[in-house]
């Protein structure tokens, strides 16, 4: 998908069947964690994904929130290896992949938002979304998908 004006977002197959594993590992509780990658201008590259507990435990089958420590240690283990946090990854138990108003509100104005979709039969869908298109813009916009189910390894471009 590309439409002008945008960034690009590289999400590669390997790295979306890791957090489908993870989803499924954790179902029917969030999963959750943090994507490593680069940023060049408008593009970014999701190299590599980190899985850590959720912190949230009331309500885990519909929240997550990942702890300071483990912000802090994926901080550095990215720049250690040259890299940087674009983004997080979180499942959606038994709802789509489709950010929530809480995921709106918390997405990171230039990074990537990844949502696992899983049921208890299996990952129905895996969306990325890059940057403000995450977050609420006005009543009748929806968010831009970035990365779809196709497999292809550069997930599209979208409008910021």
């Amino acid at each position: 998908m590309s439409t002008s004006g945008g960034g690009e977002l590289v999400f590669p197959r390997e790295l979306r069947a890791r957090l489908e594993a993870w989803a499924r590992e954790s179902y029917p509780l969030e999963a959750c964690g943090l994507l490593l990658g680069r940023r060049e201008g408008e593009r970014v590259e999701v190299v590599d994904a980190r899985r850590y507990p959720n912190a949230v435990r009331e309500r885990a089958h519909e929240r997550f929130e990942l702890a300071p420590p483990d912000l802090m240690a994926a901080d550095r283990e990215a720049r250690e290896l040259g890299l940087s946090l674009v983004g997080t990854w979180h499942s959606h138990p038994d709802r789509p992949a489709t950010p929530s108003a809480l995921d709106r509100a918390a997405a990171w104005p230039d990074g990537v938002q990844a949502i696992v979709s899983i049921t208890a039969s299996g990952v129905s869908e895996v969306e990325a979304f890059l940057g403000e298109r995450a977050r609420p813009r006005e009543r009748s916009s929806t968010p831009q998908r970035a990365a779809r189910n196709a497999g292809s390894d550069v997930g599209g471009t979208v409008r910021r």
